[in-house]
């Protein structure tokens, strides 16, 4: 035991010491700010590199890590509880074919757990987000003009994200409204939870002990599902895929979990484009991975990949696959220029320092652990699942980058999801390890199923379940999905809409000058610019195309203002405010807009 103790208690050290090494030099890391896409934001304000944060988070997360495995190392060279780091420790063994694993009934009653809450949801009608929701909604807006995505409209996100998927949900409910958006949303949101629970599932089957998977799978079930009962896991469906087809991959050995990864690897592009820059990213060390074990599989996988992107090309046409690409490229070297908040300094009293002080020492937690998972001789789980904790390790790293580009609570919070939920399988699975090891399960079975239906019973209960809903659910779908657009909207704001129909009604486009991007959807217009998301036209070079744009097609009316102010747009786009100055007089005002009229 006290062995146990002192064997960390070097690389432990080493860590803490390179952390208070790394938080003192964090400002101290800089690059010469330059700014050739003149684009304005705080980054500009503060003359401040977008490279500084990514810099800095690689040196904070790495050096920690990196000394740990180094001492570690050293520590551990006359023991023989660890293997020694070479690429022997990377082959993958020959599948346990003598594997008992847990009842499917198990993943069926949290399965139906999470179909229960979603049925007994209340379904209540709340006000319309007009920048988050009005986005996606005025994108399909646009897509039903028949607008190609990249080409003719400059999406943020990505095509699913911005403008598909909204049309998916209007499809599969014949309903082209704004409740049909957000039951697809939370239909989806209830997949991502069906994703998690299956991982897990897929997961506790690969642990030794018989006792201990069946109550690691049920507490860590109840456990995630209790504390990320508000989140969005939507948009990371495709990769809650790709961690369960790495996961299958490495205990089967079948290829076709590879030809799904390769699949994910342009698929999510369409889906999130900062999401299928982690998958993408992410294959660097599959690749290699790979490559070690199985050279024919590495061949394949290759190919596969170059098979899944020609593919792509085809489907899309040249001349649209290449507007894709500028895009991609575009949004990745633009995109912190005109979105960036400077990262916290940890352990400082800056804004949102605590939480992103916990969320790197997560990410480097967890790092640590599967280093220690993959060096022990003890094999805690079945086959080769012990990899899996190292390629999540780097999913979650690649993650935080979400973070460092808009460094605000709700993106911080948001990016350290995965590295919560790696960070609570670690810690309840080393628990229950324990209390195996002291017969916990053998002699306390009853108090623990017990204690089980408390907690599920407790997450009900969370969730502030009635089973009025669970009757009334067809109705409650049918009024969501067929409610008028006013019902989301307060009446004076929906007045104001009304008017701009009726003075709007003869144009074939509209511009809106504004954060208030639900109007496209709204008016059901298309947009004269490209850029009906304003918020992304950043440098001076898309400013000239949006004022090219408008002399060309030559809207009647500009609408400025609006309810949604992120910024003052006169700052943030000087040409296109000098053109428009030049070019429009105020004409009216109609509640919160400003209704500018062209000089005849």
């Amino acid at each position: 035991m006290k062995k146990n103790k002192i064997e960390f208690f070097y690389p432990i050290l080493a860590t803490i010491a390179s952390i208070f090494l790394c938080t003192i030099i964090w400002d101290n890391i800089t690059i010469n700010y330059s700014n050739p896409y003149e684009i304005i934001g705080e980054y500009s304000d503060q003359r401040y590199s977008i490279y500084n944060d990514t810099i800095r988070y690689l040196v904070f997360v790495s050096i920690p890590v990196l000394s740990f495995l180094f001492v570690f190392l050293i520590k551990e060279k006359e023991d023989k509880s660890y293997h020694r780091l070479s690429l022997d420790l990377f082959y993958l063994k020959k599948k346990n074919l003598n594997i008992k694993k847990i009842s499917v009934k198990y993943l069926i009653v949290f399965l139906s757990l999470i179909l229960a809450l979603f049925l007994f949801d209340k379904w209540n009608i709340y006000s319309l987000d007009i920048f988050e929701e009005g986005m996606p909604l005025s994108g399909s807006t646009l897509f039903n003009f028949n607008q190609k995505p990249w080409q003719d409209v400059h999406l943020n996100t990505g095509f699913f994200y911005d403008m598909l998927n909204v049309k998916i949900s209007w499809i599969l409910t014949g309903y082209e409204t704004i409740g049909s958006f957000r039951f697809y949303l939370k239909f989806l949101n209830m997949i991502s939870f069906f994703l998690i629970i299956y991982f897990l599932f897929e997961l506790s089957n690969q642990i030794y002990q018989e006792k201990t998977k069946v109550y690691f799978f049920a507490f860590a079930s109840i456990i995630i599902l209790f504390i990320f009962k508000n989140a969005d896991f939507w948009r990371d469906i495709p990769l809650l895929i790709f961690l369960i087809s790495i996961l299958k991959y490495l205990n089967t050995r079948k290829f076709y979990y590879l030809l799904i990864i390769s699949f994910l690897s342009v698929f999510t592009f369409f889906w999130s484009l900062d999401r299928g820059f982690f998958v993408f990213t992410s294959l660097i060390p599959l690749f290699i991975f790979v490559l070690i074990n199985d050279r024919k599989d590495f061949i394949k996988f290759i190919f596969s990949v170059l098979f899944f992107w020609i593919l792509t090309i085809l489907m899309m046409g040249t001349e649209i696959f290449l507007y894709f690409i500028h895009h991609t490229k575009e949004i990745l070297t633009q995109h912190e220029f005109f979105n960036g908040l400077i990262h916290p300094q940890p352990f400082s009293d800056d804004p949102n320092a605590s939480r992103a002080t916990k969320s790197l020492l997560l990410i480097i937690l967890n790092f640590i652990i599967s280093i220690i998972i993959l060096l022990s001789k003890k094999d805690y789980f079945l086959n080769n699942t012990k990899f899996l904790f190292i390629f999540f390790s780097i999913l979650n790293f690649l993650i935080y980058k979400t973070a460092l580009s808009r460094s605000d609570g709700g993106h911080i919070k948001a990016a350290t999801y995965f590295s919560l939920i790696l960070f609570l399988i670690l810690v309840i699975f080393f628990i229950f390890n324990y209390l195996n090891k002291k017969n916990f399960f053998k002699n306390n079975l009853k108090k623990i199923n017990i204690f089980l239906i408390g907690l599920i019973i407790l997450i009900f209960w969370n969730n502030n379940i009635s089973f009025k809903n669970f009757y009334s659910f067809p109705n409650n779908i049918k009024n969501l999905i067929t409610a008028n657009d006013e019902k989301f909207v307060d009446k004076k704001y929906y007045n104001s809409i009304i008017k701009l129909k009726s003075l709007l009604e003869e144009d074939e486009c509209i511009q809106a000058f504004s954060y208030d991007l639900a109007i496209y959807f709204l008016l059901k217009k298309k947009s004269c610019s490209k850029f009906f998301n304003i918020w992304v036209i950043g440098s001076k070079r898309n400013q000239q195309i949006y004022i090219d744009e408008l002399k060309s097609n030559k809207p009647k009316f500009i609408l400025t203002k609006g309810e949604v102010r992120y910024g003052d747009l006169n700052k943030l786009y000087p040409y296109i405010d000098q053109y428009i100055e030049n070019e429009y007089f105020s004409y009216d005002k109609i509640y919160t807009w400003n209704v500018l009229k062209k000089i005849k």
